[in-house]
């Protein structure tokens, strides 16, 4: 469904390059002026809602090593997104680390090593935690698009060991630095941006991995977990997507293309969305649109993505100019992420993904175009369990059902007839509905086929861009 992304577990494939990229985030770990890989997000999500042992508060002295700044923009709240920076440690001679928004990394001779993701890095400290001589880098990390949460992640370079200190929907975290020490604070998850008010309890910050001797005052332990990036080629790498190509060109109906352009212009001026009702609050040129014939059917339709200030409020539109009653109709309404194929399919990413057990591939549904009345129809709902999520997630996640895996992918596939989430509600049933690749993509054949992904190109909703249909 998607283009191929850097594999990291940890991320989410959100979208392809079909689809519209202003609601996406990729590359997480390519440097300045790019966003995270697409694989970043749905492993984040397993982790974070099957991992309530990843926090622990343990009762130790509340004073810590001393600490210092490397990077902290927690305090202003301006994050400039376009900015890179660089830092050589003694401890680690040959290395540099260096810090964007999106993550931090270490190159040596070797290449380059991702260590910490977010959306964004708010900070980052270094400090030696566990008392060997070098220090560990300390982040403040941002996770989440519709739902956010800020937890804390620590990478040992010389243990190339990972921590992280969460409790998702529970609790948000944060590091900054009291008298030379790293403190950790906590507040309750509040559903709203992270962080605000005054914090729930202050305390230091440890190492699961560290066994020093019992102390009196609060600390804050942050749980090991099993490195996530690999070096190593993965050997159940999915076949990369069919190349993207364009729309079919037809000739424009002048009666369409001015019905569209009232319709945009309803928006811009009026803020009426194409089904009559108001649209919720937001920048204008955060929506946006395409004209092209995206079902087959010889006609252009009119592709409108809005983006309000709510999440909830996230809509995407396929609207066709009915001749007959010189107007236009909604053909298809749902969640602004859609790829369309060449031979009229249509599929929508979920809004969220939370408890699914994969990184490759994000939950979705297919649509067939049925020609005989100009319309789509649910063809099933699609999501997915994949070993290495299981593998790196031993004691929050049960084992991956290897004997269900028959085509040896370490993949698993759930086909509904409509959203994945209310079937899949325990253990057993995530086992018992489980289907191997091959039931998948016999299932998916008549679907799509050889069908390609069509390249939109879409544009901000502003007045220019309405006038270049007229």
């Amino acid at each position: 469904m998607n283009n191929k992304m850097p594999r990291t577990p940890f991320s989410t494939p959100l979208s392809g390059s079909a689809r519209e990229t202003e609601i996406r985030l990729r590359n997480i770990f390519s440097g300045p002026k790019k966003r995270p890989p697409a694989l970043f997000l749905a492993l984040m999500f397993s982790v974070c809602i099957f991992c309530g042992n990843l926090v622990s508060c343990q009762v130790k002295e509340a004073k810590g090593p001393e600490a210092e700044v490397w990077v902290d923009y927690s305090s202003t709240g301006e994050m400039p997104w376009d900015k890179s920076i660089e830092l050589q440690l003694e401890e680690y001679p040959g290395v540099t680390f260096r810090w964007t928004p999106y993550g931090i990394t270490a190159e040596d001779e070797t290449g380059e090593t991702a260590l910490i993701g977010g959306m964004p890095v708010w900070n980052v400290f270094l400090c030696d935690l566990n008392g060997d001589g070098r220090r560990e880098l300390c982040a403040t990390v941002y996770f989440g698009s519709g739902i956010t949460d800020s937890h804390i992640e620590v990478y040992d370079y010389d243990a190339k060991q990972w921590y992280i200190l969460w409790d998702r929907m529970e609790y948000d975290y944060a590091l900054s630095l009291e008298d030379g020490q790293l403190q950790v604070s906590q507040w309750e998850y509040q559903g709203g941006p992270p962080c605000q008010g005054e914090p729930f309890s202050v305390g230091r910050l440890a190492l699961s991995s560290d066994d020093s001797q019992e102390r009196d005052g609060t600390w804050f332990i942050a749980q090991a977990a099993e490195f996530p990036w690999s070096d190593e080629p993965d050997e159940t790498e999915q076949p990369a997507p069919p190349e993207s190509v364009v729309p079919p060109t037809v000739d424009p109906d002048p009666a369409a293309r001015a019905a569209y352009v009232k319709t945009l212009e309803d928006l811009l001026y009026r803020s009426i969305l194409p089904d009559g009702t108001d649209y919720w609050s937001g920048s204008m040129e955060d929506n946006t649109f395409d004209v092209a014939d995206v079902d087959g059917d010889g006609r252009e339709e009119l592709v409108f993505l809005t983006r309000p200030n709510i999440y909830a409020g996230y809509r995407g539109w396929v609207l066709d100019y009915d001749q007959s009653a010189g107007s236009v109709r909604v053909q298809f309404d749902g969640f602004p992420s859609l790829t369309f194929y060449s031979n009229g399919a249509l599929a929508e990413d979920d809004s969220h993904a939370q408890g699914v057990w994969a990184d490759d591939v994000w939950p979705h549904s297919l649509y067939r175009y049925l020609p005989e009345s100009d319309s789509y129809e649910l063809a099933g709902h699609v999501s997915a369990w994949e070993k290495a999520v299981s593998d790196i997630n031993v004691g929050n996640l049960p084992p991956f059902p290897t004997e269900k895996d028959t085509s040896g992918m370490g993949i698993l596939y759930y086909i509904h007839p409509v959203s994945s989430y209310e079937y899949l509600n325990t253990v057993d049933s995530r086992v018992n509905m489980a289907v191997d690749q091959s039931v998948y993509l016999e299932w998916l054949e008549p679907i799509l086929g050889n069908a390609q992904p069509l390249e939109l190109e879409y544009l901000p909703l502003t007045e220019e861009n309405i006038n270049r249909l007229k």
